[in-house]
């Protein structure tokens, strides 16, 4: 099993260097900054890497399944655990969500921020900036190469759902009469949707 921390290099010093943390936090307040990696109130910025909406979306698709990390029931590493409690015990994390698929798990830990204090106080779990902490599993890949994974995923979805509309569109087109029958003996959804999209106008009424 291979581990992955997505620490990023620049902010390593940062969690346990009391100088460098405290230039980082001078220059923050005379700057009047509000950088994304710091979480209102907490002495040291998030360390780990922000996760784009890109980053996002491909894990989402790699990895469908979200719990919890207090609900995963499978095996999490040491390496993995200690960054969570790192999370804890700096307060960089308002909650961690283990992202995960049934078939091939290579979960990811997730981390998320509110983004307001208010936000914070009711719960906005929408409002959240999420932080990807670590990743674990039989394979050690870049986040280039996820993203490739989750590129040939979306692929093959949208080929198998063409593939999908195209069989049901000959039906309708070589089949009308039935689809027809199917609509009025028990109002057949599919057929419903058909007649719905198509042109309303009255067309050779027998009367």
């Amino acid at each position: 099993m291979t581990t992955q921390i997505f620490i990023q290099e620049e902010n390593k010093a940062l969690i346990y260097d009391n100088e460098q943390l405290d230039e980082f936090k001078s220059l923050v307040s005379e700057l009047g900054l509000k950088c994304n990696n710091v979480k209102d109130g907490e002495k040291s910025p998030i360390p780990f890497m922000w996760m784009d909406a890109q980053m996002v979306r491909a894990f989402q698709l790699i990895c469908p399944k979200k719990d919890k990390i207090e609900d995963y029931r499978l095996e999490i590493p040491l390496e993995i655990l200690q960054n969570v409690k790192l999370c804890k015990v700096e307060n960089y994390i308002d909650w961690i969500e283990v992202w995960s698929n049934q078939k091939d798990p290579d979960p990811f830990a997730i981390g998320y921020v509110y983004k307001t204090d208010e936000d914070r106080q009711k719960k906005y779990t929408w409002s959240a900036t999420p932080y990807l902490i670590g990743r674990w599993g039989a394979e050690d890949k870049t986040i280039a190469e996820l993203i490739q994974i989750a590129m040939r995923i979306a692929s093959q979805r949208i080929s198998n759902y063409c593939a999908s509309e195209i069989a049901k569109l000959t039906s309708w087109k070589t089949c009308p009469d039935i689809w027809a029958g199917r609509y009025l003996q028990n109002g057949d959804s599919e057929a419903s949707a058909a007649i719905g999209a198509g042109n309303n106008d009255l067309i050779d009424l027998p009367f």
